[in-house]
C-alpha cells in the first residue's frame, strides 16, 4: 500500500479516537474556553516526548514563518473554540459528520487561489455531502422541541419556503453553527501547515510543538487570571482522560501533517474524515446516542462525497 494513503487511513482513526476522547472531556467539564486552552498544550507536550525519542530538532520557529504562524494560532484558536463548544452543547453524530465537509472547502480554496481544476468527480462529491448533511440534519418534531414544520406546498412558494426551511435547519440544531464555523477554518488551515512543513525550513517535530504550545498558552494565561478554578477543577476530575489526551492528540496532529507531506490536502482531509464512522458508531454506544445508527445511511453518504471529492484530485 502506498505511504501515504497508509498514513492518511492512520490519521483517520488516529482523529476518530481523538474526537472520543474530546467527547467525554466536554461531557464532564462544559467549558469550552478552558478545554480549548488544555488540548492543544497536551498535544504540545506528546508532540514533545515524541521529538525527543527520536533526537529530532524542536527549536521555535525562523523569523521568515512568523506571519505564516501568527495566523495558523489565531486560526487555531478561534476553532479550537467552536469546535468544543459545538461539542459542548450538540449530539456528536449530528455535528461530527458536518467535518466532512472540509475537503469540499479546501478544493474549492485551491480552485480560487491557486486554479487547481474541479473535475465532475468533485462536484459529484459534493453533492452528496451536501445533500447527506440536509438529511442529517433534518428532524421532525415540534418547534418547542427544536423540530421544524414542513416547508410551504403552495405553489409558486415552495422553492422559497424549502430555502427557508433550510436556513431554519441549519441554524436551530445545536451546535451546528458553531461546527459550520469549524468546517471553513479547518478547510484552510491544512494549505497553510502544508505550505510551513514542505518548505524546508523547519522540522515536522519542532512545527508541532510550536503551534500546539503557542495556541494553548494565550488561552491558558487567560484562564489562570479569569478562571484559574477551572483549570484545578479538570486536572482533579480527569486526570487519565488528560493522561491519553497528550500522545492521542500528538498521534493525531503527527500522521495529518505526514499524510499533507505526500498527498494533496484536499485528499488527506478527506481521509482523515472519512473516519466519521468509527467516531459515530463508537459514539453510539459510549455517549447513549440510539439515533446515530438511524443517521448512519445520511452519515455514508457524506462519507462518499468526501471519497470522492479525494479520487477527484491529483495526488
Amino acid at each position: 500500500m502506498d505511504w501515504g494513503l497508509t498514513v492518511g487511513i492512520l490519521c483517520a482513526l488516529s482523529w476518530a479516537l481523538l474526537d472520543l476522547q474530546r467527547k467525554a472531556l466536554t461531557a464532564r467539564h462544559p467549558d469550552p474556553l478552558t478545554l480549548a486552552a488544555v488540548v492543544p498544550l497536551l498535544a504540545s507536550a506528546g508532540a514533545l516526548m515524541y521529538a525527543l525519542l527520536r533526537g529530532a530538532p524542536i527549536g521555535p520557529p525562523p523569523p521568515s514563518l512568523y506571519s505564516l504562524m501568527f495566523w495558523i494560532v489565531v486560526l487555531n484558536i478561534v476553532a479550537n473554540f467552536l469546535f468544543l463548544h459545538s461539542l459542548t452543547v450538540g449530539e456528536l453524530s449530528k455535528v461530527i459528520p458536518l467535518l466532512s465537509l472540509t475537503p469540499v472547502v479546501g478544493a474549492v480554496g485551491g480552485f480560487f487561489l491557486f486554479g487547481e481544476e474541479l473535475s465532475l468527480g468533485f462536484w459529484v462529491g459534493a453533492t452528496l455531502i451536501a445533500v447527506g448533511t440536509f438529511l442529517l440534519l433534518f428532524r421532525k418534531g415540534s418547534a418547542g422541541h427544536g423540530g421544524l414544520r414542513r416547508p410551504s406546498t403552495v405553489p409558486g412558494f415552495r422553492w422559497v419556503g424549502m430555502a427557508l426551511f433550510t436556513v431554519r435547519a441549519l441554524v436551530l440544531q445545536r451546535g451546528v453553527p458553531s461546527m459550520f464555523g469549524v468546517v471553513l477554518l479547518w478547510g484552510w488551515i491544512p494549505a497553510i501547515d502544508k505550505q510551513v512543513i514542505t518548505g524546508g525550513e523547519y522540522g515536522l517535530e519542532a512545527y508541532l510543538i510550536w503551534s500546539t504550545a503557542l495556541i494553548g498558552l494565550p488561552l491558558l494565561v487567560e484562564r489562570l487570571i479569569r478562571k484559574p478554578q477551572a483549570l484545578g477543577g479538570i486536572l482533579r476530575r480527569s486526570p487519565w482522560l488528560l493522561a491519553s489526551l497528550a500522545p492521542a492528540a500528538a498521534a493525531a496532529l503527527g500522521t495529518q501533517m505526514e499524510s499533507l507531506v505526500h498527498l494533496d490536502v484536499g485528499v488527506a482531509e478527506a481521509l482523515k474524515r472519512a473516519g466519521v464512522v468509527v467516531t459515530v458508531l463508537a459514539g453510539a454506544i459510549i455517549f447513549h446516542e440510539p439515533q446515530a445508527f438511524r443517521r448512519m445511511p445520511w452519515i455514508l453518504l457524506v462519507v462518499a462525497g468526501a471519497c470522492l471529492v479525494a479520487l477527484s484530485r491529483t495526488v
